[in-house]
């Protein structure tokens, strides 16, 4: 799991976003810092009497989320640890790696035991530091999604969050005049409903009858 010294925060998730059965190209839920956003995003749902309702939130610390307009280079700590991890290389470039891994066996059959360990060490110490650097070229996040997108073996769009949410990574994370946007990759495990807001509705008075 991705390790952060950061607390918890607060954002703002409107009833539309959390209920909406609107396909994503990114399956996720959507949070926003600014309460208001999330309030003009809200609908009254049909058949209630209560006016728009909308969700004050506890969901992970900035620094666990991808930033869309960052290089992979600047990315908070906790986040680049995780996507340059052999964990994370050997899931994004398993391919590589099965030719890689053959190759090397086909290299090193008339070895001895001694020399054997050592160019292994050395090969494979040399193949992940060449995938490390390919991901810190990448001059964004959006890039990085794009690289994920066109290495994942299943196009449909749960390949993205499955990838990163098995590296701890929580979301993607934009920032538009002034107001925060979270994409949160799995709600169930990330988001944490702290109050329900709504707007109170106000009905005309009846007249004497």
């Amino acid at each position: 799991m991705i390790f952060s010294f950061q607390k918890p925060q607060t954002g703002f998730l409107s009833s539309r976003d959390l209920f909406t059965t609107e396909k994503k190209a990114i399956p996720g839920v959507t949070v926003y810092s600014n309460e208001e956003t999330a309030r003009n995003r809200s609908a009254q749902r049909k058949g209630m009497i209560a006016g728009k309702q909308w969700y004050a939130v506890e969901i992970p610390a900035r620094n666990t989320f991808l930033y869309r307009t960052k290089p992979v280079a600047e990315q908070p700590f906790p986040v680049l640890h995780s996507l340059l991890s052999q964990k994370s290389l050997s899931l994004l470039f398993a391919d590589e790696l099965t030719v890689f891994d053959w190759q090397l066996s086909c290299y090193l059959k008339d070895k001895g035991p001694e020399e054997t360990g050592s160019l292994t060490f050395e090969e494979t110490t040399a193949f992940y530091h060449e995938k490390r650097n390919t991901l810190l070229c990448l001059t964004t996040g959006e890039a990085l999604i794009n690289f994920v997108a066109r290495k994942a073996t299943h196009k449909e769009g749960e390949a993205l969050p499955a990838y990163f949410s098995a590296l701890g990574i929580s979301g993607i994370l934009d920032e538009t005049e002034g107001n925060t946007v979270f994409h949160i990759f799995n709600p169930r495990a990330s988001i944490k409903i702290v109050s329900i807001h709504r707007d109170t509705l106000t009905y005309p008075k009846r007249g004497k009858e």
